[in-house]
């Protein structure tokens, strides 16, 4: 198509207006025919890095997104609180004192696997321990009483009792790990007071800030413990993963696994009234 000059142009325009037959759009678009010719200078650059614009608008917008989950992910996988963190809010850290029932029954308990620095759970130093045989939903964080599984222990002078309490940690389907002194329950953070390494109820940092270096035997030892790790366990159907609250001071699922539920005998409410 040639060009048009301005007289003809303008000619060609007062055509088009004056053509009834034609609708808006056409017109329009035969005002695009007639212009095509005619280099549209402005906005030519636009149209030219608009794609690249858009990609880099694009690729900014999903870096921005992603960073916080990768932030996420190395908080969780360093032992840090995230919000992929497990919680226990239901599970008190101390006992209370409830009445005994016909439907419960009591038990001596001297052992300190569970004493969290207040000589928990040791009736030497509270009232009997109030248990139920009511057994039907066993849920996290509950004390439980049972019998212990046969265990070959590597100090063969270690005596292992036939009944032991002990705390659930692992539910059936869950799989369960130890990493520096930290649980984690399908590598989520287990965040409760029973979920770490402990002694006498208190942290690493708190333990040695609360203890003359003088009375302890073996730091490094003492340490090691409080940075102790255990491989991923998977609970298995009809079963429970048990920790003491003292690692250090009792033997749990570490030493013989996980504890068949058929072996429980009761669940600690408390403290006999």
């Amino acid at each position: 198509m040639k060009h048009l000059s301005d007289d003809e142009l303008t000619k060609e325009l007062e055509k088009l207006d004056l053509s009834i037959q034609l609708s808006s759009t056409q017109k329009e678009k035969m005002k695009k025919h007639l212009f095509k010719n005619e280099p549209i200078k402005q906005g030519f650059k636009v149209n030219k890095w608009l794609p690249s614009i858009i990609s880099i608008v694009v690729l900014f917008s999903v870096v921005v997104g992603v960073i916080p989950l990768l932030q996420n992910k190395i908080e969780t996988s360093s032992g840090n609180p995230s919000l992929n963190s497990i919680t226990d809010p239901s599970t008190p850290e101390r006992l209370t004192m409830v009445p005994q029932t016909v439907d419960t029954f009591l038990i001596d308990w001297g052992a300190d696997s569970m004493d969290r620095g207040n000589h928990d759970f040791d009736t030497a130093f509270h009232s009997k321990l109030v248990v139920t045989p009511d057994i039907n939903e066993i849920k996290r964080g509950q004390v439980i009483y049972y019998h212990t599984p046969s265990v070959e222990l590597e100090n063969k002078e270690a005596t292992i009792p036939d009944m032991d309490i002990g705390r659930v940690v692992g539910l059936p389907g869950e799989t369960v790990e130890i990493k520096n002194g930290q649980v984690y329950i399908d590598n989520q953070l287990l965040d409760t007071f029973y979920g770490k390494a402990t002694m006498h109820g208190l942290g690493e940092e708190e333990y040695f800030k609360a203890v003359d270096l003088i009375v302890i035997n073996d730091e490094q030892g003492t340490r090691d413990y409080f940075n102790t790790n255990m491989d991923n366990v998977t609970v298995q159907e009809n079963t429970v993963f048990v920790l003491v609250d003292q690692w250090w001071r009792g033997i749990d699922s570490r030493d013989y696994g996980t504890l068949p539920i058929e072996q429980i005998k009761g669940i600690v409410i408390g403290y006999e009234e």
